[in-house]
């Protein structure tokens, strides 16, 4: 007998954990060291080894295992199954943050709005390709997408007329994600008639100067003011919004006075973004790591407060249901980009290139996202096709983070993303070992 390959052992202060990364299986020992492992095979405790054997912990030793990630790959992977569509309403935004991927590379000339037409057909498109299980989504993105009032209003009042109709499942909804700054009170007495359907997101980031650093407007100004206005107007309206939060290198450090602040506002959630690359600043492991202990920390205060953070609880929701949890973007198969002109891709951060889109709302001809090449091949990015990745201790739960990133750095969106491995390790760590505490602590 042999551990299986997919068993990866962490050392706790008190015990021994043993975590299989493909079934999502954790088994403590206590009083135990990794130096002790092999007296787990070695022993006459018969009980023992039976019971690592049927949780599939340990194999026989000619066992080969890796014809279970093609398996899986078949039956859980390698279908397109479109529930999310980003609707980009605008290419342009009314402000320039230092980090945003969306608008880098964007040609300066770029002014494109979405027709209402464009929207219509997209939305028609998507009530036709959408799968009929899970919970459909449609996102108002941008740019801003507050730009584009005339297209917001028509794409709103029209996914009722869709859901009304039985054109999209009664479950359908849809979020806008928009930089605070242009809500005002039009968009309020609009947004108050469909705060059952709709789902806000603010992107701010931190208190004051913390904001501003990053998010200013085409003149370098700050927006924290006009943001939080906004914020304030759609919480006084009761709508209820998010918190959208990019954790930049600079404000690691503050983490007590980011969490208090964010506690503050009260938002019905919160979700951290990691940055990505941008001229003249290249994200290295150091980041990475201390994102995620960032992440980690605001998570266990926000725990006390009741507070939803999503990118740990991504995570955290795979790991309590020992359910696989094996793309970490829609990305991957489970969504279609609308652009502005109408042209239909599988990733809105390569909307400036337009690169992976492959026909257009306006002019369908025979295109199908379920049965074009492209969109078949994003469908099986997942750390379980990567073989680069079969022996990570993230395999079954990191859900092989950004397509995008793995492009800019690393040349395919194959390749892995480098940036994002350290956070799913440092998560995982300090799940197996907060379990143990949960479950052992006096």
């Amino acid at each position: 007998m042999k551990f299986s390959k997919f068993v990866h052992f962490f050392e706790l202060s008190n015990a021994l954990a043993l975590y299989h990364a493909l079934d999502i299986k954790v088994i403590y020992f206590p009083s135990m060291r990794i130096a002790d492992k092999q007296a787990l095979l070695d022993r006459t405790d018969h009980q023992t080894v039976e019971y690592l054997s049927k949780q599939g912990f340990i194999v026989n030793d000619n066992e080969d295992e890796t014809a279970r990630l093609a398996t899986i790959s078949q039956k859980e992977i390698e279908k397109v199954d479109i529930q999310l569509m980003y609707l980009l309403l605008t290419e342009k935004c009314n402000l320039a943050c230092r980090y945003c991927f969306f608008e880098e590379g964007m040609p300066a000339s770029s002014q494109a709005k979405m027709s209402v037409e464009t929207a219509r057909n997209a939305l028609d498109c998507f009530s036709n390709w959408v799968s009929s299980k899970g919970t459909p989504n449609i996102q108002l993105y941008g740019g801003d997408p507050l730009i584009n009032m005339d297209a917001l209003v028509f794409s709103i009042d029209y996914v009722q007329y869709l859901i009304a109709s039985g054109k999209l499942p009664k479950n359908s909804y849809i979020s806008i994600i928009c930089n605070g700054t242009l809500v005002n009170e039009k968009f309020i007495a609009f947004m108050g008639n469909h705060k059952d359907i709709v789902n806000i997101s603010v992107s701010i980031d931190g208190p004051g100067r913390l904001h501003d650093e990053w998010r200013v407007d085409h003149q370098g100004r700050g927006s924290y003011d006009k943001t939080t206005r906004g914020y304030q107007l759609l919480q006084d309206a009761g709508l209820k919004p998010a918190i959208s939060y990019t954790l930049s290198p600079s404000h690691i450090p503050h983490l007590d006075k980011i969490t208090s602040w964010i506690i503050a506002q009260k938002p019905n959630g919160i979700s951290f973004n990691t940055m990505t690359d941008i001229p003249g600043m290249v994200m290295n492991q150091t980041y990475a790591e201390q994102a995620a202990k960032f992440m980690i920390k605001a998570f266990i205060r926000f725990r006390e407060e009741g507070l939803y953070e999503d990118r740990m609880m991504r995570k955290i929701k795979s790991f309590v249901a020992q359910k696989r949890f094996l793309k970490d973007c829609c990305g991957y198969g489970q969504q279609i980009v609308v652009a502005p002109d109408g042209r239909i891709g599988t990733c809105h951060g390569f909307t400036a290139s337009r690169k992976y889109f492959v026909s257009n709302v306006n002019r369908l001809d025979s295109f199908d996202p379920y049965q074009h090449p492209i969109f078949q091949e994003w469908a099986k990015r997942s750390p379980i096709n990567m073989p680069e990745c079969h022996d990570c201790l993230g395999l079954g739960i990191c859900g092989g983070g950004c397509a995008l990133n793995a492009y800019h750095r690393n040349g395919s969106i194959w390749a892995i993303d480098d940036i994002f491995c350290p956070q799913t390790k440092e998560i995982l760590a300090w799940m197996i070992a907060d379990t143990h505490n949960q479950m052992f602590s006096p």
